[in-house]
């Protein structure tokens, strides 16, 4: 006697089809899959799809129809509602990839990170990084430091204030730089030097 997959459904997809527009399945795939979906939804020519996996999971693919000449138009999600949020809300990571430029346009930005003793914020990038306001740039921490491999120049049009219980110059290649001071300075930028 033949043994059964025991999590084989019992009961046959109900697939609805249109010749035109693609097709509806609902059922378990009975296929090799890494992941089972239940109910998929497919357009007809282009590789778009939505898919809702046995295991909770869902898919939303899009592609282009190589067939046509506008195959670029992109997809969407629009929100109409006014004052009504919408919200990405994730156990796990949030990841977003994109060849092209990622744009973010919005009256207000905030990026508020809940990492308490590790580095909450990264900003990595291979070239340059530009960052201009129309009024003022506030930057506000209990420490901060500014660390060039090759120069750090501060430009004003204006005045340019410096303000501290205590300013010090340091000069590494003269000799009137005390021992202790070299110390602490080199203390204070060990990690800084890859």
């Amino acid at each position: 006697m033949a043994k059964t997959d025991p999590n084989k459904s019992k009961i046959p997809p109900i697939i609805i089809n249109h010749n035109e527009s693609g097709q509806i399945i609902m059922g378990a795939e009975d296929t090799d899959v890494v992941r089972k979906r239940d109910i998929g939804v497919y357009a007809s020519k282009a590789d778009s799809r939505l898919r809702l996996f046995r295991d909770g999971g869902f898919e939303l693919h899009s592609s282009r129809d190589e067939n046509k000449e506008n195959g670029s138009m992109g997809s969407q999600i629009i929100q109409n509602c006014d004052n009504a949020p919408l919200h990405i809300i994730s156990q796990g990571d949030i990841r977003v990839s994109c060849a092209g430029t990622f744009s973010v346009d919005a009256s207000r930005i905030v990026l508020k990170s809940n990492a308490a003793n590790e580095t909450g914020i990264n900003i990595d990038a291979e070239s340059d990084i530009r960052i201009q306001a129309g009024r003022d740039f506030l930057v506000t921490a209990d420490n901060i430091t500014h660390d060039a491999k090759e120069r750090v120049l501060s430009h004003s049009e204006g005045w340019t204030i410096l303000i501290g219980q205590v300013i010090r110059l340091h000069e590494p290649m003269t000799k009137i730089c005390p021992a202790f001071m070299r110390e602490y300075i080199d203390g204070q930028i060990k990690n800084l030097k890859g």
